[in-house]
């Protein structure tokens, strides 16, 4: 199994996304006042048997939710958008040889009723290991 080969994969692609300010799970990041920025979660689903057998893959799958916080609404509803274009559903992403396909993208409400400019974008994707 190898959630972190997922997870590079992911990271990769939202670095290629030139954001430079991203807080990474367990990476210290403190928001600077004024700008907008980016938090990340990974969050993976229990397996899925696909075929019998010790030595068959399985099917994983989970969420990796990017929590987009913006200064202006204008702002935030650009970065969803950029988001879920950058993450679009058919993608395959590969790191150390392990294929992550992407199978779409959703927008949820915020967290708090006061964070109204920020919004968690939910990358749906799947490997097999």
């Amino acid at each position: 199994m190898s959630y972190r080969k997922v997870q590079a994969a992911l990271d990769t692609q939202l670095l290629a996304y030139q954001s430079s300010h991203v807080a990474f799970e367990g990476v210290s990041y403190r928001p600077t006042k004024g700008i907008g920025y980016l938090r990340v979660a990974f969050l993976p689903a229990p397996e899925t048997l696909i075929t019998l057998g010790a030595a068959s893959p399985q099917q994983q799958g989970g969420v990796y939710e990017i929590t987009v916080t913006e200064t202006s609404s204008a702002g935030l509803l650009t970065k969803i958008d950029e988001l879920r274009s950058h993450f679009n559903r058919g993608l395959t992403l590969s790191f150390e040889e392990l294929e992550v396909h992407i199978d779409g993208t959703t927008v949820g409400e915020p967290a708090e009723r006061l964070a109204d400019l920020s919004r968690p974008v939910s990358v749906s994707w799947r490997s097999y290991f």
